[in-house]
């Protein structure tokens, strides 16, 4: 075997949990947030708290 490291051939180094917060949960969930928000606007114009349960 020779002395590349895994960046080297490409393989990810951060843990799984970290890649799927900056890669994944943009792309997923950021086209929902602007038709989140006008769904439950007025609620949000009458009450002092939301619960995000994500």
């Amino acid at each position: 075997m020779n002395d590349k490291t895994h960046n080297e051939h490409g393989q990810i180094t951060a843990d799984a949990a970290t890649v799927y917060e900056n890669f994944f949960v943009p792309a997923l969930f950021q086209p929902c947030a602007p038709h989140m928000l006008q769904a439950i606007e007025h609620e949000l114009k009458t009450v002092q708290t939301a619960l995000d349960v994500a």
